[in-house]
C-alpha cells in the first residue's frame, strides 16, 4: 500500500530537467506534449517547439483543444515554433555542441526578455534520415546532461517508438535522467551520467550501469523492507486509533488501539463500514447500516472523512463527541485525516484519540482552579504570590486595601517598581532574614511585622508564608498571608494600660492597708502560702514559673522579716493581712 515516489507529473518538472518522452501512438503524444507546453506558458516561462513529424498547426492544435488562445503567446513572443532544419541542423550538419551552444543562448535570450526559464521540446524523427551528423545524436543526449542541471532551461526530448529502432531508444533511455513512457513520467533507474556514458562508451557503460544497478536495486528493496516493517510497527502501535477507509467508509486496516477501543478483532472490522466497526450507537439506526440513518447527517466523523474525499484537504484534530453502544456516556475525541493514492485506489486514513479522560481532568481543574479564585478573590485575609527577590506574582483585592491600594493591579504595579521590602516594609532589613528561613524548610514561617501604606500610615500584621517548590526542587516562588491586627493591638495595649493603672492603684491602697510594702502579687502568693501551696501549685494557679514564685517568696520574706515561709503565713493571718 505504500505509494510509488518514483511516480512524476508533467507538472513536477522544473528547469535543469532532461526528459526523454516515448510514445506509441498520437493520443499519448498529445497527453504529454499539451500539458508540456500549456504549463511553461502558464509559468510565464518562454516556450519553443521544433517541429519534425508533426505540423506546427497540429502542434497549435493541441493547445486550442486544451483551451488555450494560442495567439497572444505567439505574436508576444513567448510561444516559438521551429523546424527541425533551422534548430538542429542550420549549417547543414548536427553538431551537438553547435546545438548545445545554441540552447545555452535561447535560454539567456529568454530570461533577458523577462522570462523566469526556457522550456524547450523537440521531435527527434530528423535523425532517421540519415542527415549529417544524425549519427552523433546519443553523443547530443549525453552532453545535454552537463548543460541542464545549473541551466534555466527545461527539455523534452520526443521519440516515436513506431519509428525508432529498439537499439536506439535504448541508448535514449539511458541519456535522459527523466524518462516519460506513454502517459507517465518516471525517474529514470536506467539513467547513466555523461562522465560514464561518454568516457566508456554506449556498451560497456549500460552494461557497467546495469550492473551497478543490481546492487542498488538489492540494497533498495531490503531498504524497502526494513522502512514497511518500521512503519506497520508504527502503525500497528500507534497510540491514536487509525483505520483506513475506502469512498464507502469501509474499512481496510486497523491498528491494535482501533481493536482494543472497538472490542473487535481486525477481521471483525475490516469489510464494516467505519462507524459499524467502531460500534456507534446509531450505526443500524438504518437497515441499510452506517451512514444512512438520521443521526449520520451530523456525524462529525463521517463529514470530515466525506469532505476529505471530496476536496483531497487534510483534518487535524477536529474535536468531535461520538454515542457508542459499548459506552455508557458520550465520548470526546480527535479525529484527524488525511487522503492517500494508493494502487487500489485512494483511501482515508482516520487517526482518533480518545480524550474523554483528559476532558474530565480539565473540566476537574478548571473547576478547582475557579474555586480557588473565589476563595483568593474573596478570601477576609490578604493573599500573595511573590519572588524571592521581592516582585509580587499576584496578591488579591483584600491584601490590596490592607495596604491602602484600589486594587491589586495598582499594588503591584508600584511595589515592582523596587521591591516588597523597599515598598511596603517599615523596617526593610527583616525581609531577607525571614525569606531565608522560609528558603531553608517546608514548614511556614509566621512573624510580626510593620508595613507602610500607599498614604504613609504604618499598620502592623501577622504574615505567614512559605516557598513553594518547582517539581525539580528548586524554589519556584512564596506564597503567603497577612492580616491586619493594626486594631487589635491598639486594643490589646489600651487594655495593659488600664490593667497597669488599676494595679497601681490596687497595690497603693494595699500599701497603705499592710505596713510592709507588699505588692498586690506578693499578697496573692503569701495568701496561698497560708493556704499550705507549694511553689509549683503557686505557679500554676497564677500562671507564672516556678522561678518567679521563689523570688516573689524571697521578697515577702525579706520585707517582712520572716525566717520562713510558715513564719510569715502565721504572721499574715495574725495581723490580718490576709482575710
Amino acid at each position: 500500500m505504500t505509494r510509488n515516489h518514483d511516480l512524476r507529473r508533467i507538472a513536477d518538472l522544473e528547469p535543469g530537467d532532461h526528459v526523454c518522452c516515448l510514445y506509441e501512438d498520437e493520443r499519448e503524444h498529445r497527453a504529454v506534449v499539451a500539458p508540456f507546453l500549456h504549463q511553461g506558458l502558464e509559468r510565464g516561462e518562454k516556450v519553443l517547439y521544433i517541429v519534425d513529424a508533426h505540423t506546427a498547426e497540429a502542434v497549435l492544435g493541441y493547445l486550442r483543444d486544451d483551451g488555450l488562445d494560442v495567439e497572444p503567446h505567439l505574436a508576444r513572443g513567448q510561444l516559438t515554433i521551429r523546424t527541425s532544419q533551422e534548430a538542429y541542423l542550420q549549417q547543414g550538419v548536427f553538431d551537438p555542441d553547435g546545438m548545445i551552444a545554441l540552447l545555452r543562448a535561447e535560454t539567456e535570450r529568454a530570461l533577458a526578455e523577462g522570462y523566469s526559464a526556457l522550456r524547450v521540446t523537440g521531435e527527434m524523427s530528423w535523425a532517421l534520415r540519415g542527415l549529417a551528423g544524425s549519427e552523433r545524436l546519443i553523443e547530443y543526449e549525453a552532453k545535454l546532461n552537463e548543460f541542464f542541471p545549473c541551466s534555466d532551461c527545461v527539455a523534452m526530448c520526443q521519440y516515436d517508438q513506431r519509428a525508432f529502432g529498439p537499439a536506439l531508444l535504448l541508448d535514449a533511455l539511458y541519456t535522459h535522467p527523466i524518462a516519460a513512457v506513454g502517459t507517465e513520467v518516471y525517474d529514470n533507474v536506467c539513467y547513466v551520467p555523461p562522465a560514464e556514458f561518454l568516457v566508456r562508451g554506449s556498451a560497456a557503460a549500460q552494461l557497467r550501469h546495469l550492473v551497478a544497478q543490481l546492487g542498488e536495486r538489492k540494497r533498495a528493496e531490503q531498504a524497502l523492507r526494513e522502512s514497511q516493517a518500521e512503519l506497520s510497527a508504527i502503525y500497528d502501535n500507534a497510540p491514536p486509533l487509525m483505520i483506513l477507509v475506502d469512498r464507502e467508509r469501509r474499512v481496510h486496516k486497523v491498528n491494535y488501539t482501533a481493536m482494543k477501543f472497538s472490542q473487535r478483532s481486525a477481521e471483525d472490522m475490516i469489510g464494516r463500514r467505519g462507524g459499524e466497526a467502531l460500534r456507534c450507537a446509531h450505526s443500524l439506526d438504518d437497515p441499510e447500516g452506517c451512514g444512512f440513518g438520521d443521526s449520520c447527517g451530523t456525524c462529525p466523523v463521517r463529514s470530515i472523512v466525506v469532505e476529505t474525499f471530496e476536496t483531497g484537504n487534510d483534518h487535524y484534530q477536529v474535536e468531535a463527541n461520538l454515542e457508542l453502544a459499548s459506552r455508557e456516556e458520550e465520548v470526546t475525541v480527535l479525529v484527524s485525516t488525511t487522503l492517500l493514492s494508493l494502487a487500489e485506489g485512494q483511501r482515508v486514513l482516520v487517526c482518533i484519540e480518545d480524550i474523554t479522560e483528559r476532558k474530565r481532568a480539565e473540566e476537574a481543574l478548571r473547576e478547582s482552579e475557579e474555586h480557588y479564585r473565589t476563595i483568593f478573590e474573596s478570601a477576609p485575609i490578604g493573599i500573595f504570590h511573590s519572588t524571592p527577590d521581592g516582585k509580587i506574582i499576584s496578591a488579591n483585592p483584600v491584601m490590596a486595601r490592607i495596604l491602602g491600594y484600589e486594587s491589586p493591579h495598582e499594588l503591584m504595579t508600584v511595589v515592582n517598581r523596587s521591591s516588597v521590602a523597599e515598598a511596603l516594609y517599615v523596617h526593610p532589613e527583616k525581609r531577607p532574614p525571614a525569606v531565608d528561613i522560609a528558603l531553608g524548610q517546608e514548614e511556614w514561617v509566621v512573624f510580626e511585622n510593620e508595613y507602610r501604606r500607599k498614604d504613609g500610615d504604618v499598620i502592623t500584621a501577622n504574615v505567614l508564608f512559605r516557598a513553594v517548590r518547582n517539581p525539580d526542587g528548586t524554589t519556584g516562588h512564596l506564597e503567603g498571608f497577612i492580616q491586619d491586627i493594626s486594631e487589635r493591638k491598639r486594643a490589646e495595649e489600651a487594655l495593659q494600660k488600664v490593667r497597669e493603672d488599676i494595679e497601681s492603684r490596687v497595690e497603693q491602697r494595699m500599701q497603705e492597708a499592710n505596713g510592709y510594702g507588699l505588692t498586690f502579687r506578693e499578697l496573692t502568693v503569701l495568701h496561698l502560702v497560708a493556704a499550705g501551696k507549694a511553689d509549683k501549685e503557686i505557679a500554676t494557679v497564677l500562671g507564672i514559673s516556678h522561678l518567679t514564685v521563689h523570688k516573689h517568696l524571697a521578697n515577702i520574706l525579706d520585707k517582712m522579716g520572716a525566717a520562713s515561709r510558715t513564719e510569715a503565713g502565721v504572721r499574715a493571718l495574725r495581723e490580718g493581712l490576709l482575710d
